[in-house]
């Protein structure tokens, strides 16, 4: 399944991942209506739990569906969280409700636009385990704050992008260096904290 191959598709509700499906694509159900993943028999790639879409070791979660559920805690051992798996899209429909998610000591990522869009989420625990937040993680999210754990040592450009966040919390100093043309590691570079919401934002550590 390629990416973004049911992005938008509101009207779709349930999908079952056939038994010899070995690949999805990042973002692959991205603002879809899916409400339950359904893993097909002998499929040795996916798994699923109360309908939400893991690989099949569940160390990544892949797509939370489009259900009425506010409140979600990570199953622990998950330690990624896949490129889209919370996005929501407000002018699209089908994404999902969540206003508290909590993600477990086992979390080691938060992947690019995991977050993008969940405009109703209020409240996110996020554990030192975390040491890298992907570009555009939390873009356009109703947070009003955040903590940033003591683990996180890479903060990708706009991971905070037009977000309601006006107060960071850091557990630990961090140090953000200008990046040049020539580097190959954009985190923690001149745009990880671009474009806030926020007007005022503040900073405490």
């Amino acid at each position: 399944i390629d990416m973004a191959a049911f992005q938008g598709t509101t009207a779709l509700k349930s999908i079952v991942i056939p038994k010899d499906l070995t690949s999805i694509g990042n973002g692959a159900f991205r603002s879809s209506g899916v409400t339950n993943f359904q893993i097909a028999s002998g499929n040795n790639s996916y798994s699923s739990s109360g309908g939400v879409l893991f690989n099949k070791s569940k160390t990544t979660l892949i797509r939370f569906p489009a259900t009425p559920t506010t409140e979600y805690a990570v199953p622990n051992g998950v330690t990624s969280i896949a490129p889209f798996a919370f996005e929501s899209n407000p002018f699209i429909g089908g994404a999902p409700n969540l206003s508290k998610i909590t993600l477990p000591s086992s979390m080691l990522s938060i992947g690019d636009n995991a977050l993008y869009g969940a405009s109703t989420l209020t409240s996110i625990t996020i554990p030192d385990s975390v040491t890298a937040i992907g570009s555009y993680a939390f873009a356009y999210t109703g947070l009003e704050s955040i903590t940033i754990p003591s683990g996180v040592d890479s903060i990708f450009d706009n991971a905070f992008a037009y977000s309601s966040i006006g107060k960071f919390y850091f557990l630990r100093s961090m140090a953000y260096e200008p990046a040049t043309d020539s580097d190959s590691d954009p985190s923690n570079g001149p745009w990880a904290f671009s474009a806030l919401g926020a007007q005022t934002p503040k900073v405490y550590i």
